[in-house]
């Protein structure tokens, strides 16, 4: 499998971002991922350049790190269609965030995402779309896997919610 992208997106609670940088950086070293010095932040997001970002973002989801993160591979918007075209998922509803476009641009990719994937309302999965730019990551998460302060204080929950992302990881 071509790695067609070089970034690791991962949210966090604004003013956390340092604390994340300096685990997940330690994390990459000790479990000898390849990444850049470079990283870009933003408020409660933090971009991760690696060659490396699926090895990584099954290392990231495969361990359990202390501070509260949401994990995303990013793809172009082909290439994400692609992957959910493959995926056999049924969702409840798309969670859409894209930084730094236009504000109908989750409308328009949840339409096109919506001809990709089941929508069934009984489904306790959601999909989770961040991006920058052009670029889009996308996450299956059960319903109250994405509330960090839950998943911070309640260790099954975690557990649970870790779990559930390693079943479900969509491939390329």
């Amino acid at each position: 499998m071509e790695e067609r992208v070089n970034l690791i997106l991962i949210t966090t609670k604004i003013n956390s971002e340092n604390e994340l940088i300096n685990e997940v950086l330690s994390f990459f070293i000790l479990k000898n991922v390849k990444f850049e010095e470079r990283k870009a932040v933003y408020g409660g997001v933090v971009l991760f350049f690696t060659d490396s970002p699926y090895f990584a973002y099954n290392l990231l989801i495969s361990s359990v790190l202390s501070y509260p993160m949401k994990i995303y591979p990013l793809l172009s918007s082909d290439e994400l269609l692609k992957v959910l075209k493959k995926s056999e998922i049924s969702v409840k509803y798309v969670n859409c965030e894209v930084r730094g476009v236009k504000k109908d641009l989750c409308k328009e990719l949840e339409e096109k995402i919506k001809k990709e994937i089941k929508f069934d309302r009984k489904s306790d999965i959601v999909l989770h779309i961040q991006g920058i730019k052009d670029y889009y990551g996308y996450s299956v998460l059960k319903r109250n896997c994405e509330n960090y302060s839950k998943l911070l204080e309640n260790e099954e929950l975690r557990k649970s919610c870790f779990s559930f992302m390693r079943e479900k990881i969509l491939k390329i």
